[in-house]
């Protein structure tokens, strides 16, 4: 995988045109220059179980770099805001199940040379912006039928009631 510690060997030109030296060319152009620590934000009901996920897909993260280069990326980022941590989305740039601890490796990408890297369990499920999102659009129900609703309605029928008896009554 790549590495924050990776060095290019040769120039970018330097296999003239042949096919390992386009590989080394992607290869040096993909160098992650910062690789930060990461956690999962969890989503046991609503999120994407690991097995399900893919390279190029987005993930909710959070930063939990605390050296000096992480809270600064991190604020950068939005992912500190008043020295609390928070989500922001990452997208996936290679998942690798590790045979001698059976965790995934999750390798995110924030922006161009700025990485994150986490080992989680396979069994978890993860936010995604996607299902963030459809949270937000539940919580914005213009019209539930709640009891403040109930109350209204019932005041109305009463209303009604009355004025039909004043008016029929006489």
């Amino acid at each position: 995988g790549s590495e924050a510690e990776q060095t290019a060997e040769g120039e970018p030109g330097s296999g003239e045109g042949t096919e390992a030296g386009k590989k080394e060319e992607v290869h040096i152009r993909n160098i992650t220059l910062v690789l930060l620590k990461i956690e999962p934000v969890l989503s046991p009901i609503k999120g994407t179980p690991i097995n399900e996920l893919q390279v190029g897909d987005q993930i909710m993260v959070k930063i939990i770099d605390e050296r000096e280069i992480g809270t600064y990326l991190g604020d950068l980022l939005g992912a500190r805001v008043n020295n609390s941590l928070v989500a922001i989305p990452a997208t996936i740039m290679e998942l690798q199940w590790q045979q001698d601890t059976e965790n995934v490796m999750i390798m995110v990408q924030f922006g161009p040379g700025v990485a994150g890297r986490m080992f989680v369990p396979p069994e978890i499920k993860i936010e995604t912006p996607i299902t963030e999102e459809l949270a937000k659009l539940e919580g914005k129900d213009i019209f539930k039928f709640g009891p403040v609703w109930i109350i209204v309605l019932l005041l109305i029928l009463f209303f009604i009631f009355i004025y039909l008896t004043i008016y029929f009554g006489k």
